[in-house]
């Protein structure tokens, strides 16, 4: 979610309303204040139009939406990210016969497990520290 806070200040509210009549100058598109990526969508009609009088007014209201974003950057913690690991499958897949399935190997969370148990079922991760297969 953006920081909206720079709507408060009159002055951002008249430079975006600029832009937001340029853009229905130059594209005959109505683009609302409330739309949820309202600073995105008047980048990316700057880069689409090329027009100077849309770009000045877009740097003129980037100016309050950066300075609101700094104030919050500076108050709030940094947000942690989880990123699921992912599988590194290890296989020689030149050979003809699947035969070897056995020997495929997956890497996952650092550590190696075989690919295949010997029931033929798939490795599907890690379950309390145990290999998975399904």
């Amino acid at each position: 979610m953006t920081n909206k806070s720079w709507l408060l200040n009159p002055a951002a509210i008249a430079a975006a309303k600029i832009c937001i009549l340029q853009i229905e100058e130059e594209l005959d598109i109505k683009l609302r204040l409330s739309h949820p990526q309202f600073l995105q969508m008047i980048k990316d009609y700057c880069e689409l139009t090329e027009s100077l009088a849309l770009t000045e007014a877009y740097q003129a209201l980037k100016v309050f939406a950066d300075e609101s974003l700094e104030d919050t950057t500076k108050a709030l913690p940094k947000k942690i990210i989880k990123i699921k690991p992912s599988m590194a499958i290890e296989s020689d897949h030149h050979s003809p016969d699947h035969s070897k399935k056995q020997d495929e190997m997956v890497q996952y969370k650092g550590r190696e497990f075989h690919r295949y148990d010997e029931d033929g079922q798939e490795f599907k991760g890690l379950y309390r520290g145990q290999a998975r297969y399904a």
